[in-house]
């Protein structure tokens, strides 16, 4: 990049392989430890004997076929049917999502042709950043809760991952809508530029990525760091209170019992499994995600760790069928990284003519098609093995997640 000025050099296909390859480690690594966590998780749900009973449900009394107690419950039907009505209502916010991106992608290139490129690039990556914060944010996750609540899962657990569900689809849909857009069709949209004006796909990736990622990081590093100092400023208060005392913070069940419970953990989640994506996905074309992605997760683990020892309750395992939805997206962002590195490296970049100057347009959609098609396998193994009962062939319930 400093000899040429381009990241799109001979050495991006080796990089952008190499990140599907590290996701791929990394997925098997990440199974293990899943596995290991829910296997003590659930010995602690056995002893502790917790139940996973969404409160907010709403339940029909009904006869028990067997007993012939009085038993509460909600017909499977009317959840499955509005489990459907919510999935057309939440092409609402997917629109809206669409739309903002979109019109995100004509504000770049207005911009981008406005003032010189550099310029124009971080002006309109943080316009882009701002307009999909605040649709995503404080529109589009208020009506998924919304959306969700309605549904009324009788199990907590099943909440929180239907709820995590529509908000990583809806935040990632909203980030890689634009970069797809450039590198698929790169048309101009309502004014008469197009989207990118660079001479290479991979630069003009690079500019929309690394701008629009690095505004709204310092959006979330800016919130996220503002709550965690107030909770580090607060445990430091608490800490000092008991040291002065001679003390130390007491963890039994009646003290755990009157702390308030820990906030934003859908929202923290969210930011992290977003980073992954730019980093796994994205991060050829963006290699400012993978030290912003190491610098948040060190300071909330850091501020976290002083707010759950001395202010909030310690989170406990929850009778759940499987790990949740954020221990599985992982899965979902390695086969997407997979999927996307293939046709970056076979026709976005020119890298590929240097080591291969031979290949040919019908040779590359044929590798392109093989390729695709082993990713396929990839996620069917991965859906067959995350819907199997269990390893030992237990029920569901079995596992647990951490709430």
């Amino acid at each position: 990049f400093l000899r040429t000025g381009s990241f799109d050099t001979q050495f991006f296909p080796l990089f952008s392989g190499g990140l599907a390859l590290y996701g791929c480690v990394m997925l098997v690594f990440w199974t293990r430890l899943k596995t290991r966590y829910e296997t003590k998780w659930t010995e602690d749900v056995k002893i502790s004997g917790r139940e996973d009973l969404n409160a907010d449900a709403e339940l029909e009394q009904h006869v028990d076929d067997e007993t012939g107690e009085l038993a509460l419950a909600y017909p499977e039907w009317k959840h499955r049917l509005r489990q459907g009505v919510a999935a057309c209502l939440l092409l609402l916010p997917l629109a809206a999502v669409v739309a903002a991106g979109l019109g995100a992608l004509d504000v770049r290139a207005r911009l981008m042709n406005m003032y010189p490129p550099l310029y124009g690039g971080l002006l309109a990556g943080a316009v882009t950043a701002v307009v999909l914060f605040v649709v995503v944010r404080l529109i589009c996750f208020r009506w998924s809760a919304v959306f969700t609540h309605w549904e009324n899962y009788t199990a907590r657990s099943s909440y929180l991952s239907a709820l995590a569900a529509k908000c990583f689809a809806l935040e990632t849909a909203a980030h890689l809508l634009p970069v797809l857009y450039i590198a698929l069709l790169n048309y101009p949209i309502l004014s008469r530029f197009a989207p990118a004006n660079e001479p290479s796909i991979v630069d003009a990736l690079t500019v929309q990525a690394s701008a629009v990622f690095l505004a709204w990081w310092l959006c979330v590093a800016a919130v996220s760091s503002l709550q965690a100092w107030r909770w580090h400023t607060r445990a430091q208060g608490v800490a000092e209170e008991l040291g002065a005392e001679g003390g130390r913070p007491d963890f039994n069940h009646r003290e755990q019992a009157a702390r308030p419970r820990f906030p934003g953990t859908t929202e923290s989640s969210a930011w992290l499994s977003l980073q992954l994506t730019y980093t796994l996905v994205l991060g050829a074309c963006c290699p400012l995600a993978p030290v912003l992605l190491y610098l948040w997760v060190m300071q909330r683990l850091h501020w976290d760790k002083s707010a759950l020892i001395y202010i909030f309750q310690r989170p406990h395992p929850h009778s759940a069928p499987g790990g949740g939805f954020w221990a599985d997206s992982f899965q979902l962002v390695v086969v997407t990284a997979c999927a996307v590195q293939i046709p970056l490296i076979l026709f976005c970049t020119r890298g590929v003519e240097w080591w291969v100057p031979q290949l040919t347009l019908e040779e590359r959609w044929g590798l392109l098609g093989s390729l695709e098609m082993l990713v396929a396998a990839l996620a069917t193994y991965l859906l067959a093995r995350s819907l199997r009962l269990g390893d030992d062939g237990g029920k569901p319930d079995d596992k647990v997640v951490m709430v």
